[in-house]
């Protein structure tokens, strides 16, 4: 069920099945909230969208993502868990990273796994996961390796690039 517009108190708006449809450009579409004092534009889904994975093909979703590459130094695409709801796996595909997140004491390992292999018959290969929540240990001190380094030279040091390429396109694919 999407939250995000929820969460913001967005009312009345275009959502990605209208632009999907091409009933609304998608620079019509996008919202502008604010994410930790930062200006950013959004692109909602209503819940009553319901199911659109019958009518999804990857091509709309392809030029989607492509607009709003157009439009954006970064794309975010947020999803439900892909092993709940598969109508996901074409943006997914799209992307050119994706993120898995996970939440600390539930997600279940084999959900993880059935992600792994669902992404993997599907040719999209991930990026790496996130973990949140908190851990037991949560306010008790203790001392993180890298401490006093910037990000970019812990991912210097990991062989990555110091900063990711704008105009690239993420996806966080949740699994719960």
């Amino acid at each position: 069920k999407p939250t995000f517009a929820d969460s913001f108190n967005l009312s009345t708006y275009s959502d990605v099945k209208q632009v999907l449809t091409g009933k609304v450009e998608l620079s019509r579409a996008l919202i502008p909230v604010r994410i930790s004092g930062a200006p950013v534009r959004v692109l909602a889904a209503h819940t009553s969208a319901g199911d659109i994975a019958s009518w999804l093909s990857s091509a709309l979703v392809r030029k989607l993502v492509s607009d709003a590459k157009a439009l954006a130094d970064f794309v975010i695409i947020d999803s439900a868990p892909l092993t709940a709801v598969i109508d996901a796996l074409p943006f997914a595909q799209a992307a050119d990273e994706v993120v898995i997140v996970a939440r600390l004491n539930q997600t279940r390992l084999n959900k993880l796994d059935e992600l792994n292999d669902l992404l993997t018959q599907h040719g999209v290969t991930t990026m790496g996961i996130v973990l949140i929540g908190e851990h037991e240990m949560a306010g008790r001190y203790y001392y993180a390796e890298g401490n006093g380094r910037s990000t970019g030279d812990l991912r210097r040091q990991a062989g990555l690039d110091p900063e990711p390429e704008p105009g690239r396109s993420r996806a966080a694919v949740p699994d719960e």
